[in-house]
C-alpha cells in the first residue's frame, strides 16, 4: 500500500549544502545494509517505488535549528515489498549512513503512514497537484518547464501497472485526453543543478495544476491513479527531493 514515512533526524554536525545528494546517498547505503540486492534492484529499477521529500510542509521537512543539526525528510514508498526494509533502516536509535560522513547521527524519530490502494478513491474530480520542490519532467529526451496532465497522468498509470494490485485496464493510456482538462496556477518556470553534475543546468518547475476529471467510469480511474504521485512523486530524480507532489481539492 502506499506509505509514508517522516523520518527526524540529529546530526553530528550541520548538514551539507546539498542535502538531496546526501539523503539519497544516506537511503540507499542503508538499504544496501539491510537488504543488498534490494538496493540493487531500486538502482536499476525503470520505475522506482520510492520518493523523498525535503520541503517543509505541515510544520515538517528540512533543516531546523539555529546549528542545522535537526533534519526531517519524508520518504514515501508505492511497493508493500519494501516496507520491512524502510521499517528497519528508518526506526529511531539507526545510524543514518554507515559509510557517509556527510549524515553521520541519528535517527530520532519515525511516524508511518498508509493509504490502502482500495482507499485511492476519494479525490474530488477537481482537484489541484501541487509541486512545492523543483520537478524535472522530460518529454522523451528533453526536460520540459511547464507541468504536462498527459506526462504527469501517463506516469501515474505506469506507476499504478508497476505497484498496485489492481491491473491497469486495457486502454487506459488512451484516456487522458478525452476525459481530463488541465489548467496551471502559479507556474515558475526554473534552473536546477543536475544532483550529481552541479555544473550542469537543467529545465524544471514549480507550482500547481489543476485538473478536472470526467464524472465517467474512466475519468474516476484515472482520479484515483493520480493519487500516486504524492508517494513516487513526479518526473525524474525523486530520491534526491525532487519532484514533490500534494494532491488536493481546487
Amino acid at each position: 500500500m502506499p506509505s509514508t514515512f517522516h523520518v527526524t533526524t540529529q546530526l553530528d554536525r550541520p548538514a551539507p549544502g546539498r542535502l538531496g545528494v546526501a539523503v539519497h546517498a544516506a537511503v540507499y547505503a542503508l538499504i544496501a545494509d539491510v537488504r543488498p540486492s534490494l538496493a540493487a534492484g531500486l538502482h536499476g529499477a525503470q520505475v522506482n517505488p520510492l520518493s523523498v521529500g525535503l520541503t517543509r510542509r505541515a510544520g515538517f521537512g528540512g533543516v531546523l535549528g539555529h546549528d542545522g543539526r535537526t533534519l526531517q525528510f519524508r520518504v514515501a514508498c508505492a511497493d508493500d515489498a519494501l516496507l520491512p526494509a524502510l521499517r528497519e533502516i528508518l526506526s529511531p536509535g539507526q545510524i543514518p549512513t554507515a559509510d557517509h560522513d556527510e549524515l553521520r547521527g541519528r535517527v530520532v524519530g519515525a511516524d508511518e503512514r498508509h493509504t490502502p490502494y482500495d482507499l485511492l478513491g476519494d479525490i474530488p474530480l477537481d482537484c489541484r497537484l501541487s509541486f512545492p520542490a523543483p520537478t524535472l519532467l522530460k518529454s522523451g529526451d528533453v526536460f520540459v518547464d511547464r507541468p504536462s496532465s498527459a506526462l504527469l497522468l501517463h506516469a501515474a498509470v505506469r506507476r499504478w501497472q508497476a505497484f498496485a494490485p489492481e491491473s491497469v485496464p486495457e486502454d487506459a493510456w488512451s484516456w487522458v485526453h478525452e476525459h481530463v482538462a488541465s489548467s496551471e496556477e502559479d507556474i515558475r518556470s526554473v534552473l536546477v543543478s543536475a544532483p550529481k553534475q552541479p555544473r550542469r543546468r537543467q529545465a524544471a518547475f514549480t507550482g500547481s495544476l489543476c485538473l478536472s476529471f470526467r464524472p465517467s467510469p474512466e475519468g474516476r480511474w484515472l482520479a484515483r491513479a493520480a493519487q500516486l504521485l504524492t508517494f513516487t512523486g513526479a518526473g525524474v530524480k525523486t530520491m534526491y527531493g525532487l519532484g514533490e507532489v500534494v494532491t488536493g481539492p481546487v
